[in-house]
């Protein structure tokens, strides 16, 4: 088997790039080499892996049972490869991060204090609700917002936020506080504007220990931007509906009033997700237990 374990990383690029030239190219080795290395692969298992053609490199089904089990060992085996050798008490290396853009607020300011405790540690860090590959992309961390689709990946949950009601101090003085859902009829709501194009609906408990409702409010303006939504409620432009993470400066510091808090309903799930093995790195334990702890949910 001595030939599958030299190939393996090499067929894991292709399979991943969809190229042997830029496979070759992330390992610094010759295209040559990379095909060489996957054709003695391929001899030592006695199945083709790989379909090739003059433009296209795909996987066969032998190849990708293979790849989609290699492709977690080796995880597991660099996640290994970082703790030989160090101490498990020292974060140190690059830490790939990808965060939902409304998710930014929180973290990005809680960075400085992590680096200034782990000054061996570099942080790159990805802004974009599009779900990547963790392992074909690199990433350690993905922090998201919502329903778990890649049951392959680890999660661990950093509880729920609740969908916060606010306006700014001028609004409320023009057009008075709602002091129940049927007030809000009276008022204009700002909207969050879905990705699939449609308004989102706003949801209030029935009553202090009742279940949950979508109220639908008249709207004259929806924006697809958590931050341009802050600004709307900033600007006295109407009520808005948004996560109570978003908002908590800004209440705190009293430039948004909260209206029928009492009424406020849990919004979807946080989740911190990585590849298996990942989450054993020291680097990836700390920054797990930052975002645990700005969530609200300790280390």
């Amino acid at each position: 088997m001595a030939a599958a374990f030299s190939a393996l990383i090499p067929f894991l690029e292709v399979a991943e790039q969809r190229s042997f030239r830029k496979a070759a190219e992330r390992l610094g080795v010759s295209t040559a080499a990379v095909s060489k290395a996957v054709s003695r692969l391929e001899a030592e298992l006695g199945v083709p892996l790989l379909s090739r053609s003059s433009r296209h490199v795909a996987l066969t089904a032998d190849g990708a049972l293979y790849f989609e089990r290699c492709r977690t060992a080796v995880t597991e085996l660099r996640a290994a490869a970082e703790l030989v050798g160090k101490s498990r008490d020292v974060a140190e290396g690059l830490l790939r991060v990808t965060l939902s853009p409304v998710l930014g607020r929180v973290v990005v300011p809680r960075l400085g204090e992590l680096l200034s405790r782990h000054p061996r540690l570099r942080i790159d860090l990805s802004v974009t609700d599009r779900m990547l590959s963790l392992a074909r992309e690199e990433v350690d961390v993905a922090v998201r917002i919502g329903a778990l689709e890649d049951s392959t990946l680890v999660s661990r949950s950093l509880g729920r936020p609740l969908w916060a009601t606010v306006a700014s101090p001028a609004y409320l003085a023009r057009h008075g506080v709602p002091k129940s859902q049927r007030d809000l009829l009276k008022h204009n709501a700002v909207k969050f504007t879905l990705p699939r194009g449609v308004p989102r609906e706003w949801t209030f408990k029935r009553s202090r220990s009742g279940p949950s409702q979508t109220v639908k409010l008249p709207s004259t303006l929806a924006l697809d931007n958590g931050e341009l939504l802050l600004a709307a409620a900033n600007a006295g432009l109407g009520l808005v509906q948004v996560f109570d993470f978003m908002v908590a400066d800004d209440l705190r510091e009293g430039r948004l009033v909260e209206v029928l808090s009492e009424l406020a309903t849990e919004g979807p799930p946080i989740r911190a997700l990585c590849a298996p093995g990942k989450q054993k790195t020291e680097k990836v334990r700390v920054f797990l237990s930052l975002v645990a702890e700005a969530f609200g949910r300790g280390g």
